[in-house]
């Protein structure tokens, strides 16, 4: 189970530090890279281990709204970071998680009415979800961009 809620952590952590590292937008290249170097500091305050339902919901809405921004050559790779992230929040929605019970798997702690069985069943789609190569790829060909086209060196 521990390993379960290892994979759990790594794959919120991989996605949000894509947030912090990516870039795409569709209006204006100027209000692209505002947006994209405005997201830069909003995404590393957060605590990953500590990420709230409201924090969540910011962060899709931050997603959203540089998916629409993005140059054409980046607004998929952005949807699919989006898409990425909703997609876990699922996973964890179907094992009867809360973002916030990921602090207490990291302490390799049962949140308080977790599943046992469900948590047993989380562990090989996470497996599949983080073995998925459009998250990485999508990232590259951000940072690619954002490096390009707005001259920010976002995180690896």
């Amino acid at each position: 189970m521990k390993k379960t809620f290892g994979l759990a952590s790594a794959v919120l952590m991989t996605v949000m530090l894509s947030a912090c590292s990516d870039g795409g937008g569709e209006s204006s290249s100027a209000d692209y890279c505002d947006t994209l170097k405005d997201s830069q500091s909003q995404f590393s305050d957060l605590d990953l281990t500590r990420l709230s339902e409201a924090e969540f919901s910011e962060l899709g809405d931050r997603f959203d709204t540089l998916e629409e921004q993005a140059p054409t050559e980046v607004a998929d790779d952005w949807a699919t970071v989006g898409d990425k992230l909703d997609e876990f929040k699922g996973l964890l929605d179907e094992a009867g998680l809360r973002l916030e019970d990921i602090a207490t798997l990291q302490q390799g702690k049962l949140p308080e009415g977790a599943d046992p069985a469900k948590l047993e069943e989380l562990a090989p789609k996470m497996q599949e979800f983080t073995s998925d190569p459009s998250l990485d790829n999508a990232k590259d060909a951000i940072r690619e961009n954002a490096k390009s086209e707005c001259d920010i060196t976002l995180g690896e």
